[in-house]
């Protein structure tokens, strides 16, 4: 029989392995066949690339997870608070048996000389406030 000979790997490494598992997953019968034997004698001797496995195992689980759903309103709340200019809860039903309450005045902005990326981090900053303020 020409030119049946039985390929023989190195050991496979366990940046190799990490690399399969980024690419091809953590099931490994799709992978190819030279490599499911490697991978499986790295397996039996290493610990780091069990404890690899089974983190990429965790992370399809948990990709593969229903979506957490925020709360209804809590888009419009984010969105009028950054509106508003400020990182404060708003209430989307003012409660009847509490005073309204006052804001002081804010005197108008005066015409920035921040560039339009300067006036976008800002933006993003007070959103983020916002959203801090709201979910934590």
């Amino acid at each position: 029989m020409v030119g049946l000979r039985k390929q023989v790997l190195s050991p496979m490494k366990i940046a190799d392995f990490a690399d399969l598992l980024d690419r091809l997953g953590e099931d490994m019968s799709s992978w190819p066949v030279p490599q499911q034997q490697a991978a499986a004698d790295l397996l039996r001797s290493s610990a780091e690339a069990r404890s690899a496995l089974a983190e990429a195992r965790l992370l399809r689980q948990a990709l593969s997870a229903p979506p957490i759903r925020a709360e209804a309103g809590l888009t419009e709340r984010i969105m009028q608070g950054v509106r508003q200019g400020g990182a404060e809860p708003v209430e989307t039903e003012p409660d009847a048996s509490q005073p309204e309450p006052t804001k002081p005045e804010t005197p108008p902005a005066a015409p920035s000389s921040d560039s339009g990326s300067e006036q976008a981090s800002d933006v993003l900053k007070t959103a983020a406030e916002c959203v801090r303020q709201f979910i934590f």
